[in-house]
């Protein structure tokens, strides 16, 4: 809906995790535009819709319609639950078993090498799902755990990066985790999600990771 702004204003990411914010559409295409010119990021023919579509992704339902009468598939909901703790400790815990597994067999790192962290979270700093969320204390302890094995290593993104609107994880450190852990703490319907953001690395991976097991 062009003239009524969106919940916590139109907003966009840029890929190095800048938030371009305004209430109003036009202004914030206009912002859009000068901040790319001003630091050398082109921008694609159609980039407008481009924006409005990644807005729309990550807004309650009722706020976007796509010309074929389909609502976006993905509402970033910054609220803790229950569920998503316990699934979380999963992924945590499966985490630190692998760690212990590594100090004998170094193949068994529940871990990605830097080149993956670094393109993982380069996508994870200018996707709109990536949000602060309140009380997340399930993230807070995997991403302690994440900074206790992987030392000093970090990610150039790491400063921008907060949690996922879809799976409530840690981003910064999430993208240190293998595919295969964070599979444990990841639902269908979470997995549908992802799929609706096709920038996503999780969902991408998460879907091939899937293919192989069940060709």
């Amino acid at each position: 809906q062009a003239n009524v702004s969106p919940p916590d204003r139109y907003r966009w990411l840029a890929p190095n995790g800048h938030v371009i914010a305004a209430d109003d559409r036009e202004v914030w295409f206009r912002h859009i535009k000068r901040f790319c010119d001003d630091n050398g990021i082109a921008l694609a023919e159609n980039w407008k819709a481009i924006a409005e579509d990644a807005l729309c992704r990550v807004l309650p339902p009722g706020h976007c319609t796509y010309a074929d009468g389909k609502q976006p598939g993905v509402f970033v909901d910054i609220r803790m639950t229950e569920d998503d703790w316990r699934r979380g400790m999963d992924v945590l815990e499966s985490v630190v078993a692998q760690h212990v597994k590594s100090l004998f067999d170094a193949e068994a790192t529940p871990l990605v090498d830097q080149s993956t962290a670094e393109t993982r979270a380069r996508i994870c700093a200018s996707c709109p799902a990536n949000v602060m969320i309140r009380g997340c204390s399930a993230c807070m302890g995997m991403a302690n755990w994440i900074v206790k094995i992987r030392g000093n290593a970090k990610t150039e993104s790491d400063g921008v990066l907060a949690q996922c609107g879809v799976c409530h994880c840690s981003n910064k450190a999430q993208v240190w985790v293998k595919a295969e852990t964070l599979a444990k703490g990841v639902t269908p319907e979470m997995l549908e999600k992802f799929k609706s953001l096709p920038w996503c690395w999780k969902g991408k991976e998460l879907s091939a990771l899937l293919s192989t097991e069940n060709p």
